[in-house]
């Protein structure tokens, strides 16, 4: 029985993986959009920090915008997922944006809670602030 077991676990990484493979290998265009947005974010942050003030000027809020789109995405996935989904779904601009507003603002106000327990536990316990 342990033997068989063991087997059994050995195995599950593996279908984890061909899932994962198949969830996105479903939607190519779709897996190849969101890599270049992923390349495009980290282009755009550091081709703005080897450069002018000017460039980051133009660079940062763009790798901004794309990121907030990559967090509504995400959202969608999650969805998606939750309703049983085969494959990565359809990209929609207007959905993505919604989402990914919505989810900085969750973003930013779990950070404030996060920051305010830990500072206030940290000075209870009278331990270092955290500055």
């Amino acid at each position: 029985m342990i033997g068989s077991k063991s087997i059994i676990e050995a195995k599950m990484p593996l279908k984890r993986l061909k899932y994962t493979f198949d969830y996105c290998s479903a939607n190519p265009i779709g897996f190849l959009i969101i890599l270049f947005l992923i390349w495009s974010i980290n282009f755009m942050n550091s081709y703005a920090d080897a450069h002018t003030i000017k460039y980051k000027l133009i660079f940062y809020p763009m790798a901004f915008l794309v990121t907030l789109f990559m967090y509504g995405y995400g959202l969608a996935i999650t969805k998606d997922t939750i309703r049983n989904g085969e494959k990565l779904p359809i990209i929609k601009l207007k959905q993505c944006t919604v989402f990914g507003i919505k989810a900085s603002i969750m973003i930013t106000l779990y950070s404030f809670i996060e920051g305010f327990l830990l500072y206030d536990l940290s000075t209870r316990s009278y331990l270092l602030n955290f500055t």
